[in-house]
């Protein structure tokens, strides 16, 4: 029945996770669609399906509640509860001792995770095209979800070498709701077009904690970032013992590179193989024979996990020529769940191709529409509104299928170092949203902001505005930023289309923050040739991606709209790099800029055009205007007075508007006409200079103090044992070349198992 399909499957997921499941009181919980789960335990692995080297050193989980409305599974909610969850997690690699039976449990959770990946654990999913599409819409539709208390912790003395690191997350609360149009808790009914759920978080935090103190060498004697061969670390201080140190590095070449080899290990690892070949063909014929599964474990323990999946095919093939019932060849394509590209065009023909798998037949009974008699595939069906073999209606290239919203009331990020406030920056009423046209293969990207505040610590200790916001722009009551991205847009014939729109903000140049701020950032000992060195390489980069991006742009043919219209930004410089003590400052207003394109239709009418009109319609422009102006005078003068005219006493540089147009034509094979076009004018430039004024711009250049990094890292700044680290090239090219490669993963194991049934198939066809 139904409900025992969804109680075998929550088992398996659970019991993943969970330690000592009370699985009766689950399934008794499932079928009564009330299930009450207190005082979970998470296992050590729990974090393996991550993919990430990290075990749950601490994980517990208060209460779980999950209601499920059977006989209204389309009409009612199914709410799901989770408090109180508590996680420390930490690095794989322990300092206490080695613990044998730890070590062989992680590895097979590894070796698991991999393994049920591959045998395509999905399979409970498959049923008629389109079924389970409609019955997580329904359930999705109307799903609460909450989530309570939640505190998530990674602790780490191993991997810095700065000291121990703690970082975590803290969130009181999490609600998924879904609502009406007035976003109201409410019941999605039958027959409605549009879908609305409410996401809210509360109270969410994020910490980074570095500490500045070294571990001893008593705390360091049991690490070693080799996990493998940690039963061979001498379990010493290196300064106590060095032979041991030297017999430990000798003993983990020799096994990493010499034992493997010896033709007694080939003869037992082919041993090995064989006898898991044998089993898990056995484990095929009787699928649920418990002490087969408890031998095929133990086999996978003497087996990298590539030869484990090479032994796993040949066990299929063999047994697809000895028993053909038990085994099928499936072709497929990809199943509905998965993401796939939405680029038309794509770059390899062959992952588009379907590939060849062998799939036990007894398998395929597992699956959840196989569990249920032909009634209850009725009653399902009606219940979420299924009708099978009934073909997907086609939407229009307008119709928004998912909009996502995103609302922040108020945002604080800190920067600390030393338990000193570096950087505090401010967002308020930031808005984010997601719109997505898949028949037209077309999203859209917006964000808004209210407003924002930079703020930095000055030598004092106190904090001073970097970035604000002009009182105008405040005043009116608009977004100071309004950014649009869209890819195919409605209301243009252009491939994708960028909306900047930002209101006048004040950048104001304090030299201690800057300083703090690099010093924050800051890695490895560097110069003020270092860090231009450093920043001139990120410009580098910068440049190189715009250029990859421009390229693409140029080889796929694609077209721009932009509008980009930029009120600001004013940049005040101090003399002295602060605003406490007294001085002249510059002030670099840069007015507006405004960036706009100009497409023509693609189905435009030449006929009949004059020359002049074939000139004007040939072409796309893309329009650039910028206005601004430079002020010098003394900090208490009125500057801000004097932006509002173009010219007087204070201006350096009076305002001056650049215009840049640049045409490409539409028609590259017209060939009376050029191609490109580049149009720049500018009106009047004047610099208003006199002999006191270069003076004072020469003290001004003297007086002004450019951020400078520290010789020593900021982390050891509280450190006696600081040595600065000379990187050998020619040392780091021969460790590179004698590098070992790590297990192969997930997708390359996909590839070869492909690989291997292509082969096999294409040699017995």
């Amino acid at each position: 029945m139904f409900e025992g399909a969804v109680a075998g499957i929550l088992n398996r997921l659970l019991g993943k996770y969970v330690q000592d499941l009370d699985t009766e009181n689950l399934n008794v919980g499932i079928f009564s669609g009330n299930v009450n789960l207190t005082d979970l335990k998470l296992k050590p692995e729990a974090l393996y399906e991550l993919d990430l080297p990290i075990d749950v050193k601490i994980g517990t989980i208060g209460r779980i509640s999950l209601q499920i409305p059977w006989s209204g599974l389309y009409t009612n909610p199914v709410v799901v509860n989770i408090e109180d969850v508590l996680l420390l997690v930490g690095p794989a690699i322990s300092n206490s001792y080695f613990d044998p039976e730890r070590e062989r449990r992680l590895t097979r959770a590894a070796k698991r995770k991999i393994l049920q990946d591959l045998e395509a654990e999905s399979e409970i999913l498959k049923g008629p095209q389109n079924f389970f599409e409609s019955l997580f819409t329904a359930i999705v539709n109307n799903i609460q979800i909450y989530v309570r208390n939640v505190h998530v912790r990674y602790e780490d003395s191993i991997s810095s070498k700065d000291g121990p690191l703690a970082c975590g997350l803290c969130l009181q609360s999490l609600s998924i709701e879904t609502t009406n149009s007035k976003w109201k808790p409410s019941v999605t009914p039958v027959n409605a077009s549009t879908v609305y759920q409410l996401v809210r978080l509360e109270s969410l935090s994020l910490y980074w904690n570095p500490a500045a103190t070294a571990l001893d060498d008593a705390e360091t004697a049991h690490i070693t970032p080799m996990q493998k061969y940690r039963h061979l670390h001498p379990g010493v201080p290196l300064s106590k013992d060095i032979k041991k140190w030297w017999r430990y590095a000798y003993n983990v070449v020799v096994e990493q590179r010499v034992r493997p080899y010896t033709w007694a290990a080939i003869k037992k690892h082919k041993e090995n193989y064989t006898v898991y070949k044998q089993t898990y063909k056995s484990t095929l014929r009787s699928p649920n024979d418990i002490e087969l599964k408890l031998d095929l474990q133990k086999c996978e323990d003497n087996l990298p996990i590539i030869s484990v999946v090479i032994a796993r095919e040949q066990a299929k093939f063999e047994l697809l020529s000895q028993e053909p019932d038990r085994i099928e060849v499936v072709e497929s394509e990809f199943d509905w769940w998965k993401p796939t590209s939405s680029d038309a065009e794509s770059d390899s023909e062959a992952e588009s191709k379907a590939h060849v798998e062998l799939c036990v037949k007894t398998e395929r009974s597992r699956s959840l529409w196989s569990h249920l008699s032909s009634p209850e595939k009725k009653r399902v069906c009606e219940l979420i509104g299924y009708v099978e073999g009934a073909p997907k209606q086609d939407k229009s290239k307008q119709y928004i299928e998912h909009k996502l919203n995103l609302t922040l009331a108020n945002c604080s990020l800190t920067l600390m170092n030393r338990s000193k406030e570096v950087l505090v920056v401010t967002l308020t009423q930031f808005l984010a949203s997601l719109e997505t046209r898949p028949s037209a293969k077309a999203y859209k990207l917006s964000a808004r902001a209210e407003s924002m505040v930079i703020e930095g610590a000055t030598s004092d200790g106190d904090l001073v505005p970097l970035l604000t916001t002009e009182k105008a722009a405040a005043l009116a009551g608009s977004n100071l930023l309004a950014v649009d991205f869209e890819r195919n847009p409605c209301n243009s014939e252009a491939d994708y289309g960028l909306c900047w729109l930002m209101e006048p903000v004040e950048l104001l140049y304090v030299e201690h923050s800057f300083t703090e701020l690099i010093n924050f950032f800051q890695t490895h000992s560097m110069t003020p040739e270092d860090l231009a060195e450093e920043l001139s390489v990120a410009v580098d980069r910068a440049s190189g991606v715009g250029r990859s991006v421009l390229a693409y742009a140029v080889s796929r043919r694609k077209v721009f709209q932009v509008n980009v219209d930029l009120k600001g930004p004013c940049v005040v410089i101090p003399e002295h790099g602060c605003v406490h003590k007294s001085g002249r400052v510059m002030i670099v207003d840069v007015s507006r800029v405004v960036v706009r394109s100009d497409l023509q239709p693609a189905d435009l009418a030449l006929e009949d055009a004059t020359c002049m009109e074939l000139e004007e319609k040939l072409y796309d422009r893309l329009h650039a205007e910028c206005s601004y102006q430079v002020l010098f005078c003394e900090w208490t003068e009125p500057w801000r007075e004097s932006r509002k005219y173009g010219d007087s006493e204070l201006h350096l540089v009076p305002k001056v508007k650049a215009q840049l147009v640049f045409s490409s034509s539409i028609k590259k094979d017209y060939k009376l006409l050029p191609r490109y076009k580049l149009n720049i004018s500018l009106s009047s430039l004047k610099l208003n200079l006199s002999d006191r004024i270069i003076g004072h711009l020469l003290d001004f250049c003297d007086n002004l103090p450019i951020p400078v990094p520290n010789t020593v890292p900021v982390s050891f700044m509280d450190s006696g044992d600081y040595v600065e680290e000379l990187e050998d090239p020619e040392l780091a090219e021969a460790l590179e070349l004698d590098r070992v490669s790590a297990d192969p993963g997930y997708n390359e194991l996909v590839k070869l198992r492909q690989k291997i049934v292509a082969a096999y198939l294409s040699r017995n066809r």
